[in-house]
């Protein structure tokens, strides 16, 4: 009696030969479908990682952009040296929002 090791395969006659041979071959298959597991797994994680890291560089830049508002809108305007340190900080913040690619505009609103 002959037995076949599958579709396309080669016929074993040794009957001890065959049984080894299918084992290897669901052990390939099954390690094949768990390194396509992990494969998956491992993209997620980097997808969510690369996502955690943008949002924190978000929120840094956001807690950046707020100090430098809140410095520019206490600053007094009267003295002279204030002024010029008003302007330092209105030109660092445009700076910063332009690096983080948000319109000037929107952050200059609210200042009387």
């Amino acid at each position: 009696m002959k037995r076949y090791a599958g579709l396309c395969l080669p016929v074993v006659l040794n009957r001890s030969t065959t049984r080894s041979y299918n084992q290897h071959q669901v052990l390939w298959r099954i390690s094949g479908r768990v390194h396509l597991n992990a494969s998956s797994w491992l993209s997620q994680i980097q997808i969510d990682k690369n996502a955690e890291t943008k949002k924190l560089k978000a929120d840094r830049l956001q807690a950046i952009q707020q100090n430098l508002v809140d410095e520019v809108r206490n600053v007094p305007p009267s003295p002279v040296s204030n002024f010029w340190q008003s302007i330092a900080l209105r030109i660092k913040l445009g700076l910063l929002q332009i690096a983080s690619g948000q319109n000037t505009r929107r952050a200059c609103e609210g200042r009387g």
